[in-house]
């Protein structure tokens, strides 16, 4: 096995389960937000977001072709819905953070809203990427 395919395995976890987490926190955080949950979501933000471009990367190492283009139907769509996850986490990660910065509440929120968007792309991509994987046991 690849290091780029086991690291991509390894790292899929994270932009999987985080960005849930992260919009319910804020979804639960809206109108009374704490100086100690909002400094937990920005670094946990930017943690995914590096656990999401290491995931990326290795995705499209580990996978055939040029930068990825290769391989099956389901494979592609698994890229192409993992480039998606990847650039809504981005856009999660920098809004929140910027609306940090600038102490503004509406960066802060649209940034919570980015990461209710990136978990629905993250599952889409889960779904691809385990339907190529493990065809033999998802009925779906």
């Amino acid at each position: 096995m690849a290091l780029s395919f086991w690291v991509h395995h390894v790292t899929l976890h994270v932009p999987l389960t985080i960005p849930a987490v992260l919009a319910a926190l804020g979804l639960w955080m809206w109108r009374d937000e704490s100086a100690r949950h909002v400094t937990f979501i920005r670094w946990v933000g930017l943690g995914c977001l590096a656990a999401t471009t290491l995931a990326m990367v290795a995705g499209i190492l580990s996978a055939p072709g040029f930068l990825g283009g290769d391989g099956s139907e389901t494979l592609r769509d698994h890229r192409d819905l993992g480039v998606t996850a990847w650039s809504v986490v981005m856009l999660a990660s920098l809004s929140y953070d910027y609306g940090v910065r600038k102490e503004d509440v509406l960066w802060r929120r649209l940034g919570v809203c980015w990461w209710a968007v990136a978990a629905l792309a993250g599952l889409g991509a889960g779904h691809w990427g385990g339907l190529h994987e493990h065809a033999k046991h998802i009925p779906f």
